[in-house]
This record gives structure tokens, C-alpha cells and sequence, in this order.
């Protein structure tokens, strides 16, 4: 290899970083030596870089310069930081700049389980580094489409539904909602609602349903053991209350149906990621790291909570603006990774004894704004008893498709659900009732 290809592969590393610094976990896990660079600015600021990643700062130019200074390095800084500059401007800079969410994710997507081995030398890095140059020559063709090829899709859509075909996408286990909103791929949705109004039984709900048609799920609980979500998913299977098994009073009808459920549960492909702490980094490496290493062609995603996640606060940070950024970056990887991800999130406690609206929800702007679509669960006897008569081991329980950037909004579906075993189904066929401040003032949504 030449030298001065080694140089310009060592700059693409660096500018790399220094424009999507959220690729540090990947690249920092496994390369951790500086002596793989062939040049002593690149080596200084790679060093400089993985001290600010450990410290928990920011990669920025700002604080390499602080570093710099707080190092006594002040002398040697302009020389370093035209090195620096050039990482990220010149070509393939620019086309980095441009494109660096669709090729070097995709890059990393694809290369993730190489890069242990890619990385052990000097020379391996340089290969990686050159081939990331390489991807960056070309386009990505799926990427990119003429208005001519998308119009077609949209009116087979319409011919679909007029056919009374369904339309594409995943359900949500409930027939009626499934008519208003479909979960679709490269997509964020949240559902949000109170504590204890049942947001992860409705997830594992949906999940289930999906799973039991081939679908592969993967679920960070960030709440429950996997032991617990296993259990409420094999006793949703089995229509058994949680709460009895395992205990001596399970009987052996019940026993017996555990056991036919279990059969069938162990065929899931259901990963589920129980780690403490992750923060939306961390997610996002996790989400290209299983689609690799499992072949996941199509897939969801369930988060379990948002508020629980490790919200990566910058100095002086709000929790909303923490909360915001975590719903871009999970926006931002559905849509690159190509799989349905599907977040709970928690209302704040002044929404108790409210009918639920987007303006409860922390960081409400952020989050709807990421999402495809927000879904707000309303247990009506959390905040009227006698609006919510029970219909046997049933409480009423209201869905309400508060936003939804391509489909209706200010929907409200009317279910019922058996919080002891996690079941929901519809109580009404859904009709567009939902509150005024779900409407603009013509009416419109």
C-alpha cells in the first residue's frame, strides 16, 4: 500500500468520528490501540478522542481543544487541528458529511461482526478504513428512487384497501386498531400512558401476536428480568394470572395448559435484553449487532421504558431534551436498520384522573416529533369509576391514536383488557370520537 493511501484511510477514521461521533462504541471496543496510525497527529487526536469517549464527554472540536490545552499541548495545537480539519472537509470528508447516516451505518450494520478481527493491526485498520472509503465512492441504489417509482406504490395502497385488502404492515393485536394504525417498518412508535395503566402488558401483547406469526422480536427491559417477561408472555399464552404460577396453588388444569403454552412459547424468535443502564447508543449498536448476527431481514424492536434508559445528559441538560435526543436516535436507527421499534414511555403523574394527552408526556415535543405514531392507553377506572364498569374480569380500556404523521389522528379505540393475564382485544367498532383538543379548529386533523 502506498503511504499516502495509508494517511488519507487514517484521516477517514478520524473524520468519521469527529462527524457521527455515535459510532465511538463500535469503533472504541475494538480498536484500542493508537499505534495503528501511521501519523503522530492522527495517533495524538485518536488518543485525545477515546479519553474524552471514557470521561462520558462529548467528541467535539471544542473539547479536543480543551483537552489539548488542559495537556500544556497549546504549542502544538494549530498543527494538530489543521490535521484534524482536514479529517472531516476534504474528500471523502464532504461526502461523509453528506451521507454519513446511510453509508456508514450501513457499513457498520454489515461489518460489525468483522471488525474484532479487522482491527488487531495497523494494516487490518488501514483495510477497514480504505474500505469505508470504497462504500463511500459509490450510492446506495435503495436509498435513492424517481417520483415515478414511488407514485405506483402508493395507488396499488389505495386499490388495496378499496379491494378490502389488508394493508402492509404489523399488527397491533387489536383488529380495530390495526384499521387506523399498522406498524410499519423503519418506523418509531411510542406508547405512553400512567403507571400501572398496563404499557407493558400492551407491548408484550403486541409483541406476542407478531411472534406468533414468524416475526422476530427483540426487547430491551429495561423494567423487568427476562425472567419476568418470559412469564408474563408464556402466561398471556397459557390465560393463567401471573400472579398463581409459580405457586402451590396453580392446580393441574392450569399446570397443564403452563405446559402446553411453554411448548409452544420456546419456538418464539424472541431475543430479549435485559441489561441495566443502556443508553440509546448502546441500543443502537445492540439493534446492528442482532440483525447481523441472527439475519434479521424484518424485525421489531420492543424499548421498555424510555424514562428508565441511561438519558446520556450533556452538562446542564434537561431530562426533556435528554429524552428528545433518545427518540431521534432511535428514529434515526428504525429507519437505517429497517425494523419496526416500538417505545413505552411513562405521563407525568399531573395526567392522573385526566383523559391522556401528548402535552403529559415528558419531552412530548421531541417524542412525537420522532415518532411515527403516538398511542396514548387510557384505564378508565384510573380516573372514573362509574364511567368504567367492568364487563366481567374486563376493564374498559381506551386506545387513543393521539398523532400519526401518515394516517388518521384523534382516534380513540375502545377495548377491553384482563390486566392479570396482559389480554386486550376491542370492546367497539373504533369511530374518529376522540377529545376536541385532538382537532384543529375546522375539525380537522
Amino acid at each position: 500500500m502506498r503511504e499516502a493511501s495509508h494517511v488519507e484511510s487514517e484521516r477517514a477514521i478520524i473524520g468519521a468520528l469527529l462527524i457521527a461521533p455515535e459510532l465511538a462504541d463500535q469503533l472504541f471496543s475494538h480498536v484500542q490501540d493508537e499505534a495503528i496510525f501511521t501519523t503522530e497527529p492522527a495517533r495524538r487526536i485518536f488518543t485525545t478522542m477515546r479519553g474524552l469517549y471514557r470521561a462520558g464527554e462529548p467528541i467535539t472540536q471544542m473539547g479536543i481543544r480543551r483537552e489539548f490545552e488542559r495537556r500544556g499541548k497549546e504549542a502544538n495545537l494549530p498543527a494538530i487541528f489543521v490535521s484534524l480539519m482536514e479529517a472531516a472537509d476534504p474528500a471523502p470528508g464532504l461526502y461523509f458529511a453528506a451521507h454519513i447516516d446511510s453509508i456508514l451505518d450501513a457499513y457498520f450494520s454489515n461489518r460489525l461482526r468483522e471488525w474484532a478481527a479487522l482491527a488487531r493491526s495497523r494494516e487490518d485498520a488501514i483495510r477497514c478504513a480504505e474500505r469505508i472509503i470504497q462504500l463511500a465512492a459509490g450510492t446506495t441504489e435503495e436509498s435513492q428512487a424517481r417520483l415515478s417509482d414511488v407514485i405506483p406504490f402508493l395507488l396499488r395502497q389505495q386499490e388495496d384497501i378499496e379491494a378490502g385488502r389488508k394493508r402492509q404492515g404489523y399488527s397491533w393485536g387489536i383488529e380495530a386498531l390495526d384499521e387506523f394504525c399498522l406498524i410499519e417498518l423503519g418506523r418509531l412508535y411510542t406508547v405512553a400512558g400512567l403507571k400501572g395503566c398496563g404499557k407493558t402488558l400492551f407491548l408484550l401483547n403486541m409483541l406476542a401476536h407478531n411472534l406468533m406469526e414468524g416475526l422476530p422480536v427483540l426487547l430491551f427491559s429495561v423494567e423487568m428480568t427476562r425472567t419476568q417477561v418470559a412469564k408474563r408472555i408464556l402466561t398471556r399464552r397459557a390465560e393463567v394470572n401471573s400472579t398463581v404460577f409459580p405457586s402451590k396453588y396453580l392446580g393441574a388444569e392450569r399446570k397443564e395448559r403452563i405446559l402446553q403454552a411453554a411448548a409452544f412459547c420456546e419456538t418464539f424468535p424472541l431475543t430479549i435484553d435485559d441489561t441495566a443502564q443502556l443508553g440509546a447508543t448502546e441500543l443502537s449498536a445492540r439493534m446492528r449487532a442482532w440483525k447481523v448476527r441472527d439475519g434479521i431481514e424484518a424485525g421489531l424492536v420492543g424499548v421498555d421504558f424510555l424514562q428508565l434508559l441511561d438519558l446520556e445528559r450533556g452538562r446542564g441538560e434537561s431530562e426533556a431534551t435528554a429524552l428528545k435526543n433518545v427518540a431521534y436516535q432511535l428514529a434515526r436507527t428504525a429507519k437505517q436498520l429497517n425494523l419496526g421499534v416500538i417505545a413505552t414511555a411513562q405521563l407525568r403523574n399531573e395526567a392522573e384522573g385526566q383523559v391522556p394527552r401528548l402535552g403529559y408526556l415528558e419531552g412530548s415535543g421531541g417524542i412525537a416529533q420522532a415518532s411515527e405514531a403516538v398511542l396514548l392507553l387510557d384505564l378508565l377506572s384510573r380516573r372514573d369509576r362509574d364511567l368504567a364498569k367492568d364487563e366481567g374480569d374486563f376493564k374498559r380500556f381506551d386506545v387513543i391514536v393521539a398523532k400519526q404523521r401518515d394516517g388518521q389522528s384523534g382516534v380513540t379505540v375502545e377495548c377491553l383488557s384482563d390486566l392479570r393475564i396482559g389480554s386486550f382485544v376491542a370492546r367497539s367498532r373504533a369511530e374518529p370520537s376522540g377529545p376536541d383538543w385532538l382537532f384543529d379548529e375546522r375539525g380537522e386533523n
